[in-house]
């Protein structure tokens, strides 16, 4: 059964600007900016300066096309999170007889993985835009910061994805760099300087 119309209001707080141009969102904060295009969705995305609120509206959608609306407003509050309280990302290695080594490299933009299960191999992850990577303080794992949700959380993907051990059993071989640790800048920001996005 189609529903005539499927609203959802995004609040934006003072501190932050939005601007909407049909299927294109921009958010700008105290710390950055992050743009994101939804042209793939049947969907009308519009900005009330007067309340300081985007409205995500479909009509005529049926059950399972009304989930996209609720779906990006999500996506457009965890833009806003991003430039107002930042993400901060902690992965941590896990071996059982090699030692793996990860390290931050070319300022944060690059992550190095290597001696993985004893192999001389060097794997090395490329950090997105808006996406920084440094060396904890133990050297024992990566700390991934940015702006961006979707950019931290696939460069932690990526990065996990890199030391996965194929045809072999998983609950033996459980060596691999694991995320351990999902917060925001503000959260660390009182114990610990972090890379700038």
């Amino acid at each position: 059964m189609k529903k005539l119309l499927t609203r959802k209001e995004v609040k934006i707080p003072e501190n932050v600007e939005a601007a909407v141009d049909k299927h294109s969102v921009v958010i700008k904060g105290p710390r950055g900016q992050v743009a994101r295009d939804f042209k793939h969705a049947l969907i009308t995305i519009t900005h009330e300066p007067t309340s300081n609120k985007i409205l995500v509206d479909m009509w005529m959608g049926k059950k399972k096309q009304r989930s996209v609306v609720m779906s990006i407003a999500s996506a457009i509050e965890n833009m806003i999170t991003g430039v107002t309280r930042g993400y901060y990302f902690k992965m941590k290695n896990f071996y059982k007889h090699f030692p793996i080594h990860t390290e931050a490299k070319e300022e944060g933009k690059a992550v190095e993985v290597w001696n993985f299960m004893g192999r001389r191999k060097r794997r090395v992850i490329k950090m997105p835009e808006g996406c920084t990577a440094s060396t904890t303080d133990s050297k024992s794992g990566i700390e991934v910061a940015g702006i961006d949700l979707d950019a931290v959380a696939l460069t932690c993907a990526r990065i996990h994805q890199s030391c996965l051990e194929k045809n072999k059993d998983e609950k033996k071989f459980l060596d691999g760099v694991y995320l351990e640790e999902k917060t925001h800048f503000d959260v660390i920001e009182e114990t610990k300087t972090l890379p700038t996005a």
